[in-house]
């Protein structure tokens, strides 16, 4: 199922060939405050996604837009990338860095941390972009949340550009199905 804005159209595979073939693109145009990880590798402000380009029956993105939550209806291998534009601000001395990470039933996913740096309070945001495989079984719950012990501000850049830029995207390709 594709959903454009909340109209949703069925996806139609000729002659049945792509019973493996699932996909799903969400991202968000907001931005957004994103309350700091509590601990070690735990889940803190996760991201919303409001918007859909695409998504397949057994990727599940109804709620991504509530929640966040990203469900996963066949198991398999599945290839995730994800990118997000933010900042730090107010800036500390030293320079921190911000992290967001993918978590899979609330628990990071190896490998999928990845970090930018504010450098000055004019900066108001920078990309970071992950890619990450995960086995997924029936019923996993992805998401996207930030790991950094500070709070980040996703932000859609503006200046310089008359197109709406996102604040943050994740796509989602089933490699391999169980």
């Amino acid at each position: 199922m594709q959903c454009h804005g909340s109209i949703p159209i069925i996806v139609e595979c000729p002659e049945g060939n792509c019973c493996d073939l699932e996909f799903a693109e969400v991202y968000s145009t907001t931005a957004q405050n994103l309350i700091a990880s509590p601990g070690p590798n735990l889940m803190g402000g996760v991201v919303i996604l409001e918007n859909t380009i695409h998504s397949t029956l057994n990727i599940d993105v109804s709620n991504s837009s509530i929640n966040g939550k990203i469900i996963i209806n066949k198991d398999g291998w599945y290839d995730v990338y994800t990118g997000m534009c933010g900042a730090l601000n107010p800036i500390s001395s030293p320079l921190k860095v911000w992290t967001l990470s993918l978590f899979k039933n609330g628990i990071i996913v190896p490998g999928s941390t990845f970090a930018n740096m504010t450098l000055s309070p004019e900066q108001k945001s920078n990309q970071v972009v992950a890619d990450v495989f995960v086995h997924c079984l029936k019923g996993d719950v992805l998401e996207l949340a930030n790991t950094s012990t500070d709070l980040i501000n996703l932000t859609a850049p503006t200046l310089g550009t008359y197109a709406q830029t996102n604040s943050a995207y994740l796509k989602i390709i089933l490699l391999k199905a169980d």
